[in-house]
């Protein structure tokens, strides 16, 4: 027992000293290979203890055991090492470390002890994935990927360089990118380039390169200069990407938007011209006849309408009016408003004195001459005969006519029956005969006055158009008609027209 104390107490002593000398994770086996001694940097690479392990085989710390470790051990001689390159230690948190080994042997006093060296290999395994991945990450990148020395030849093109340039990987390597050059960029363009990489800045460009097929194409490019840890640049990156099809897009987009532009401008001044041959559709003033008062407003949307009306009169104390919407708006709205305003005019010669039958003649020259468009009218005629001023009225799809009565001063709607003018044949419309009296007063309009849309979305409707007339109808007719407008822009809000708005005020003097 003393003889084997002194010699534990010898080797302890050479332990100390290896600890001390070597910055690595150590452990001491004896002859019959088990543990007698763990480091410092053993403990803090395995978290355990020196007493966890004594007494212990070393392949018990092995996630998996080696066979025949303490039989290859003993044939170690003191000049051999016994390299176990790939093993993975277990770490008390059950953690399994991957390690190298390094066993020599080492004789104390005649007794044969084995030094255990271990290198965690967890840094160096991490990098190496990382460098996997950062490798296959280029191999199978979406973009083309060419690295050069600072002389610009090629050292590595990845597979996506190979398939858009067509050159295959042994033709790349050595070459010079110029190899790709089309021609069609000037020098300078390549002088920019290379000063700007060469003084350690990114520079980023679109090139037009030529494929090893002489098929041309675009890239996108960003070329980066590595600069080593003194500064100095010892090799140049390029990340490039075919963006041919994005440079057809582009340029078909542009082509399109050009040849939209030349239509626009010409729709424009189709526009402009359609907006004056409505202004010179419309009357400049109201006729003069002795037995009436007449005033209107107009207000046209910034779009081409198709709100309009006419005056028919005679020297037989006479006045016939015209109110008619066509459906729609824009160029095709004003071509068939100035279609419709001929064929007023052609037929007013024969039927301007009968309300009911110039809509029904309407209609029919319509049908005959267009299926696809249509409108809303109201004729009114006003004659004055020896026993009173009588107005004859009739319509086709218009709102009705706002009514005051002088006498009892009860406003209201004359409504008639009329169907939309231009779509149907033998169209059934209603004439209205009322016999006026002096102060009596009528309100025509179109449908964008009573359609006027508040903040909450809400229409005005023929019943509230009603009773703002009723609130505002003033002995001057100028007056109630700029009040029946201003009252209709405070009920709107900040919401827009939707239409052109017509209304007309006639009285009875």
């Amino acid at each position: 027992m003393k003889e084997n104390n002194k010699k534990t107490k010898c080797c302890s002593n050479i332990y100390t000293s290896i600890c001390n000398a070597i910055n690595a994770p150590i452990c001491v086996l004896n002859f019959s290979g088990e543990i007698i001694f763990i480091n410092d940097e053993f403990k803090y690479l395995t978290g355990y203890s020196h007493e966890e392990v004594k007494s212990k085989f070393l392949d018990v710390l092995f996630v998996q055991k080696r066979s025949n470790l303490n039989s290859k051990l003993q044939k170690l001689s003191d000049e051999d090492v016994y390299s176990i390159n790939s093993v993975h230690l277990k770490h008390t948190s059950n953690i399994h470390i991957p390690v190298s080994i390094d066993i020599g042997v080492y004789f104390e006093n005649n007794l044969k002890y084995f030094i255990c060296t271990f290198h965690d290999l967890s840094k160096e395994i991490q990098l190496e994935t990382e460098l996997y991945n950062c490798s296959q990450a280029i191999e199978q990148s979406p973009v083309s990927v060419v690295i050069t020395d600072v002389h610009g030849d090629i050292t590595y093109v990845n597979p996506k360089f190979t398939r858009v340039t067509g050159y295959t990987y042994d033709e790349a390597i050595g070459a010079n990118p110029r190899i790709l050059k089309s021609g069609k960029q000037s020098a300078e363009f390549y002088t920019e380039m290379w000063s700007t990489i060469l003084n350690g800045k990114e520079w980023r460009g679109e090139f037009h390169n030529k494929k090893k097929n002489g098929e041309s194409y675009w890239e996108d490019a960003l070329i980066s200069p590595i600069i080593d840890k003194n500064g100095i640049v010892t090799n140049f990156i390029a990340v490039k990407e075919d963006i041919t099809e994005k440079k057809l897009a582009l340029e078909a987009l542009h082509a399109s938007e050009e040849k939209l532009r030349r239509k626009n401008s010409i729709m424009q001044q189709d526009l402009d011209y359609s907006k004056i041959i409505i202004d010179q559709l419309l009357p400049e003033n109201a006729p003069v006849v002795d037995f009436l008062r007449i005033t209107y407003r107009y207000m046209p949307l910034e779009v081409i309408g198709g709100d309009f009306f006419s005056f028919f009169k005679s020297k037989n104390e006479k006045l016939g009016i015209f109110l008619g919407d066509v459906a729609g708006h824009g160029v095709m709205a004003a071509l068939f408003l100035t279609l419709v305003h001929f064929i007023t005019n052609q037929i007013s010669n024969k039927y301007w004195e009968q309300p009911l039958d110039f809509l029904h003649s309407l209609n029919n020259e319509l049908l005959i001459s267009t299926s696809s468009h249509f409108l809303t009218a109201a004729y009114c005629l006003f004659e004055k005969n020896q026993e009173a001023i009588v107005l004859k009225y009739a319509k086709g799809g218009h709102p009705p006519i706002i009514y005051c009565n002088s006498e009892t001063g009860e406003i209201g709607y004359i409504k008639s029956h009329g169907r939309i003018i231009g779509i149907i044949d033998e169209v059934q419309i209603e004439e209205k005969i009322i016999s006026c009296k002096t102060g009596d007063r009528f309100f025509l309009f179109t449908d964008g006055l009573h359609e006027t849309v508040n903040d909450s979305n809400t229409m005005l409707e023929l019943e509230g158009l009603l009773e703002i007339v009723k609130k505002t109808n003033e002995s001057d007719l100028d007056k109630t008609l700029d009040k029946i407008l201003l009252s209709i822009n405070n009920y709107k809000g900040e919401v827009p027209f939707k239409d052109d708005i017509i209304i007309m005020g006639i009285e009875i003097i």
